[in-house]
């Protein structure tokens, strides 16, 4: 009997509806504690990518100009940021983890001069959204309805443009990813002065310099413009898809610079 003569739930039935209880809400703190965040995703709808920098969340895209009855998907990463904003004529610094969960990113361009309106067979006669804060990557993730891909080949490109030029919001890698079975990367990097910047000088002449200004000045700290900003940039954006190879479920010894 579930009910005592008065009507009420015996003790037994009682505790055992509260065992149940407490059974169900364990199980349910313990269902959303593991799937907040999916730290490999896997999966076509498993759009979560727990990086260094943050949690961001994929665009699935489904790739045209193949058979009808076996489609490619890629997972699509827009503008995920590998470096912290960077100062002005300093070498970059490796993004630091940013809480919450992060939606598709609004496309960025480093700084460069619009006065050159055409690169390659692009268009830049209308000038993208542009900010120091512009150390991204794209990245292009194959995806498939029926087997796990792990191990993927990464293929990352450097844009070109004379370092004046350029972003990695001008190409699209779905294609080349869902064909190829690789992940390819687009980095966006300093361009121009914020990028190559250097003072131009030999170690001797420095010190000479440096030595005659200091009787008028003072002063022996001028000069501190090393340059290569940019291609400390890259050099980093490499570093960051490496490191974040078993997110992104990428082979980190097989990548390969284009």
């Amino acid at each position: 009997m579930l009910t005592s003569k008065n009507g009420r739930l015996s003790s037994r039935t009682s505790n055992l509806l509260k065992k149940l209880l407490y059974f169900y809400l364990v199980t349910l703190l313990h269902t959303f504690s593991y799937t907040k965040i999916s730290a490999k995703p896997n999966g076509l709808h498993a759009l979560l990518y727990n990086t260094s920098s943050g949690t961001y969340q994929a665009r699935l895209i489904k790739v045209d100009n193949f058979d009808k009855k076996n489609p490619q998907y890629v997972h699509r990463l827009t503008s995920v940021p590998y470096a912290e904003k960077p100062e002005r004529f300093q070498f970059p610094t490796m993004k630091s983890f940013q809480s919450g969960i992060h939606g598709e990113q609004e496309p960025v361009f480093c700084y460069q001069s619009v006065n050159i309106t055409s690169y390659g067979l692009f268009s830049l006669s209308e000038a993208p959204k542009m900010s120091e804060d512009c150390l991204r990557v794209n990245l292009y993730i194959p995806v498939s309805e029926s087997v796990r891909l792990e191990n993927l080949p990464v293929i990352v490109h450097i844009h070109g443009g004379s370092n004046m030029v350029g972003g990695a919001s001008l190409f699209d890698g779905s294609l080349l990813a869902s064909y190829g079975k690789v992940i390819v990367a687009f980095v966006n990097f300093r361009l121009s002065v914020l990028g190559f910047l250097s003072d131009m000088t030999t170690k001797v002449f420095k010190k000479i310099l440096s030595f005659i200004l200091y009787f008028f000045v003072k002063e022996t700290n001028f000069f501190k413009y090393p340059g290569n900003y940019g291609l400390r940039d890259q050099i980093l954006a490499i570093r960051w898809i490496k490191q974040n190879c078993y997110i992104l479920n990428c082979d980190p010894n097989a990548i390969t610079l284009w």
